[in-house]
């Protein structure tokens, strides 16, 4: 009797959760009321403005072509793909969830990963999530790791075990700053397996928040493949325009 009265005020205690905590647009922050609601994450008017990827249309990067960077030369990668391009909205607000604190917007960007992951990588089981890490010092500096977080959400939504596979042990110079060249260098030999025994013979699905010349996941591939990983499949928050999506044959 208990158990049924509890269940009962479950719907009561949701509504007024909702009226002390309203449900807000995830970028323009407006109480999504019914009359401008697209969903439990954004307001019609946002989500117009969002430019989700196509994963069937294929862009070769001119940042790729200028730079002789193309993620296909030598890659570890077996697919990779992302729900955004990297523009407007998304762009401010993937650099407020990294670097000002905004850890809520893990919500809505781990439902819209979600959500790419289930129709694009439709007969995949994976064995295992897994993330970028982050070099410890500068980890406990920023407070938490943007890759960890939404690999976590994935891991509940994808009913798929979150694991811990890699250590960054070198504190490198940050992506963005560098050029493409640099980026592909920069990154050579920081990231080193925890547990080989885990991985060894598993379909991996890794994440990250952006991918933008690649070379960041496919390193990390690289470790995991060369440490046992049977496939390696990566999703991300967004991508830039100009970025060459691929899937290897």
């Amino acid at each position: 009797m208990i158990t049924v009265y509890l269940q009962g005020m479950i719907p009561i205690l949701n509504k007024i959760l909702n009226i002390i905590y309203p449900e807000k647009c995830s970028f323009c922050r407006k109480v999504l009321t019914h009359e401008i609601k697209f969903n439990s994450y954004v307001c019609k008017t946002c989500f117009n403005e969002l430019s989700f990827v196509d994963p069937s249309i294929i862009k070769l990067s001119t940042r790729v072509k200028k730079f002789n960077a193309n993620p296909l030369n030598g890659s570890y990668i077996d697919e990779c793909i992302s729900s955004f391009f990297h523009n407007g909205l998304i762009a401010k607000s993937i650099w407020s969830f990294k670097f000002r604190n905004k850890t809520s917007l893990v919500k809505m960007f781990s439902y819209y990963m979600y959500v790419s992951i289930s129709q694009t990588y439709t007969n995949i089981n994976f064995d295992l999530i897994t993330y970028i890490p982050m070099y410890k010092k500068r980890e406990q500096q920023r407070g938490y790791n943007q890759a960890q977080l939404l690999a976590s959400h994935l891991s509940k939504l994808l009913d798929v075990p979150l694991v811990s596979a890699l250590t960054k042990i070198v504190n490198t110079a940050i992506q963005h700053n560098l050029s493409a060249n640099l980026r592909e260098t920069n990154v050579i030999g920081v990231y080193k397996i925890k547990n080989k025994k885990i991985i060894d013979g598993k379909k991996i699905l890794l994440i990250d928040d952006i991918i933008t010349t690649g070379h960041t996941l496919n390193e990390a591939s690289k470790i995991l493949k060369k440490n046992g990983a049977a496939k390696v499949y990566c999703a991300t928050i967004a991508t830039p325009l100009t970025f060459f999506f691929y899937k290897r044959n």
